[in-house]
């Protein structure tokens, strides 16, 4: 398996990745609430009833019925104003075989605030609000892919890496035998004492402790990837060496702007001022007096009708009742909530500017040190290889040296315990170096552009950029995840 593939599949089992793209479900919902605010019915509703009497009299009994039905509706628009509507029908049956009298009557009432709460632009704050708070919804679900992309990589190279120790402890116990079956040779011709066998023998003693727990550290990095990737437990698997590409960072001036358009949180704490500014607008709007203009119609319920036609063809605009309100409210203390709303308003505005210019110092100090991390990282992975085959080449000649008897075991065990620090060295160089490049991508904010995922406010599910697929999908459909279907070889 190679690292895009386990991203891949990551972001294909991963939990917390299936549950943000099931509260976008939940995230369209709410705005298309919000949106259809203006122009279209809030909440209209269908109410129907049905009333059943049985009454005893001097004259015998009686059964009278009557069914009903009541529309309901609220419009709002975008000037700040409400129109409800209601219409009323109902029909009665006073006894068993009297036909059904009708009745109908429906009313009407406008209501418009012309200073506090009133104003084309202070009405739709509310949705101009939603739709921010959807941009903020994308920006937590690039949040959670890039995390998870994140935690898979950091997994996936812990496993990787921990075979890579397994196999240098593995060598180096080889080795350290090599040297015991040696000292033996030289022990049986006489040239050195037995003693010096202690040594020999100490080291073999060592580097088997180094290899269980080289193993025990293995078998825990490929759990640990494993219930990440929420897959079988004893599904194994031979990662495949990523391909080492010298990756030199951008200048960074360009490195700053690529951050500044593409950070999460850069882009959250704008919306979050935005948001700001919008509340703003909103308490100082309703500072103002309270002066809002009311009219409405009404037409009670006409007289019963044999018919519901006829029920409803019996109401008349001339005999209508009409209404028109204007009413003000003037508030006589400086010390009101709507005030206090104003004040705490632009106090989160000026908060939030000094917000976002630390929030810029904050990710300049960032990036800067990113980029400095990821030249610094590399130059230690070449001093570390480079210690590394300079290690190899004392051992050697050492090797040499105890043939000939110009040297002695404790020299060579020394030389040896070196190699083995020298290549956990240049493991962990190449680690921290791969890990500085991934850091750098987070801190610019290019994570999903790095691995080819697109995020989009109509999507399910993740998504592949068309121009960035390397197939690794296709392979992840093809690979068999039964338990044990692929062996990683090795130990």
């Amino acid at each position: 398996m190679t690292l895009h593939e386990c991203v891949i599949l990551a972001l294909m089992n991963n939990l917390d990745v299936k549950g943000a793209y099931l509260d976008r479900i939940i995230n369209r919902f709410t705005l298309q609430q919000a949106e259809q605010r203006y122009w279209l019915p809030t909440d209209p509703y269908l109410k129907l009833s049905a009333a059943s009497n049985s009454t005893y009299g001097d004259t015998g009994r009686s059964q009278s019925l009557r069914p009903g039905g009541m529309f309901v509706s609220q419009l709002g628009l975008p000037t700040g104003a409400k129109i409800d509507v209601t219409w009323d029908n109902s029909a009665y049956r006073r006894d068993i075989g009297v036909a059904y009298a009708y009745t109908s009557g429906w009313s009407a009432t406008f209501t418009q605030p012309l200073l506090k709460g009133g104003g084309i632009d202070n009405a739709t704050y509310a949705v101009k609000t939603a739709r921010i708070t959807e941009e903020k919804n994308i920006l937590s679900l690039r949040d959670t892919v890039s995390t998870t992309i994140g935690q898979a990589i950091t997994n996936f190279r812990a496993y990787a890496s921990a075979i890579k120790t397994l196999e240098n402890s593995e060598k180096a116990l080889e080795n350290a035998r090599q040297t015991y079956e040696i000292n033996k040779a030289m022990v049986a011709a006489g040239r050195v004492a037995r003693t010096e066998l202690v040594q020999t023998e100490a080291d073999i003693a060592s580097r088997e402790y180094d290899l269980i727990s080289a193993r025990n550290s293995l078998d825990s990095a490929r759990l640990t990837l494993l219930s990440f990737l929420n897959i079988d437990k004893n599904f194994v698997f031979d990662p495949v060496d990523e391909k080492e590409i010298r990756l030199p960072p951008p200048p960074l001036q360009e490195a700053l702007e690529i951050a500044f358009k593409n950070r999460t949180d850069y882009l959250g704490a704008l919306y979050d001022h935005e948001v700001r500014k919008l509340t703003l607008k909103t308490a100082t709007r309703n500072r103002m007096w309270a002066l809002d203009l009311t009219g409405g119609t009404a037409e009670g319920k006409t007289s019963d009708g044999e018919t519901y036609v006829q029920a409803f063809g019996n109401q008349s605009l001339s005999k209508r009742d009409w209404n028109l309100n204007l009413s003000l409210t003037i508030p006589l203390t400086w010390l009101t909530e709507d005030r206090k709303a104003y004040l705490v308003a632009k106090n989160e505005v000026e908060k939030g500017e000094w917000s976002l210019k630390k929030k810029r110092s904050d990710i300049e100090i960032e990036v800067q040190n990113a980029i400095r991390e990821v030249g610094m990282k590399y130059k230690a992975l070449e001093l570390a290889r480079e210690a590394r085959k300079l290690s190899e080449q004392k051992l050697e000649i050492e090797n040499v040296k105890l043939k000939l008897g110009r040297t002695t075991n404790f020299q060579l065990v020394s030389f040896q315990n070196d190699l083995k620090s020298r290549q956990d060295s240049e493991l962990a160089a190449l680690t921290a170096y791969l890990g500085a490049i991934d850091t750098l991508d987070s801190k610019l904010g290019v994570t999903l552009n790095r691995w080819g995922i697109a995020i989009r406010k109509e999507d399910d599910v993740i998504r592949l950029n068309e121009t960035d697929k390397s197939g690794a999908d296709q392979k992840l459909l093809e690979l068999n995840l039964a338990p044990g279907s692929a062996e990683r070889k090795g130990p």
